[in-house]
């Protein structure tokens, strides 16, 4: 009889790469069909792709050959940025064809990186172990590769901004502008948030600021050596879905009182409340 331990593949890395930034390469197409391949000479081509609990994906993986293996799955659990669990199913006329196994994905802070834990188990058919432990090995090799590269890190602030976009839909009148490195958010024309490479930027006012600091993964946002009060930022493997949300409608609360700037007024500027 073969043991979970016997049908299973463990593998970890150390990445040097925040948990956001590993969690997107997994939730979004255009990267995930960078690495997630055996090997240089395997191309993948993501045919669909619903990144979301109940949603399926399908890869097609062109042999050199000239054979295409067909993936597909979906998933399971999505807890952003620790954890992703989706089924695995290979379509016929493959060997391995038929039987759904089980990966998942987990993405933990590790310094100023991460450790990346995957568990691909239900392996049952024979060779199936060994063939998937070699994938998932160049897989990751290419995955390490490309976290490294510029676009990527570039990339991450772009997922953070389409975030907030939409978690701030409902509260009101919002204008984006380019500051920071980032996109940033105004509220009624007053700085609200701002999302970028460094992490999120939130305005909470110099009432809240002590408070926040003492939230896991807020510092204070400094500009030429200067603390600016009523401002923090939050680190990216800090900013959860639900942590997102609470930073956000703390922020909004804070800018929702204060009284509306004309467009093109510059917040960092105004004497007054902050």
């Amino acid at each position: 009889m073969t043991t979970a331990a016997e049908s299973s593949v463990e593998l970890r890395r150390r990445l040097a790469a925040a948990p956001q930034r590993v969690f997107a390469a997994f939730a979004e197409s255009r990267l995930v069909s960078r690495w997630l391949t055996p090997s240089p000479d395997i191309s993948l081509t993501v045919l669909h792709f619903d990144f979301r609990v109940g949603g399926a994906y399908r890869f097609a993986y062109d042999l050199p050959d000239r054979r295409t293996v067909i993936v597909g799955g979906s998933y399971r659990a999505i807890e952003r940025p620790s954890k992703i669990v989706f089924s695995w199913i290979i379509e016929p006329p493959d060997e391995h064809a038929g039987i759904e196994s089980l990966v998942t994905v987990s993405i933990a802070p590790d310094g100023d990186g991460a450790e990346l834990a995957i568990r691909h188990e239900r392996l049952t058919l024979a060779g199936a172990v060994a063939r998937h432990a070699e994938g998932w090995r160049g897989a990751l090799s290419r995955l390490m590769t490309m976290l490294d590269s510029e676009e990527v890190r570039h990339g991450v602030h772009e997922d953070l901004g389409a975030r907030v976009r939409a978690m701030l839909a409902d509260a009101g009148a919002i204008r984006e502008v380019k500051m920071f490195g980032g996109i940033g958010f105004m509220l009624n024309g007053n700085m609200v948030a701002g999302a970028s490479k460094r992490g999120l930027l939130l305005r909470v006012g110099k009432d809240r600021q002590g408070e926040a600091l003492a939230q896991p993964g807020a510092r204070p946002m400094v500009m030429r050596g200067r603390t600016m009060e009523g401002y923090i930022y939050i680190d990216p493997p800090a900013i959860t879905d639900e942590s997102l949300q609470n930073w956000l409608r703390l922020a909004v609360a804070f800018v929702q009182a204060l009284p509306p700037k004309a467009s093109g007024a510059n917040p960092q500027r105004k004497k007054g409340k902050r």
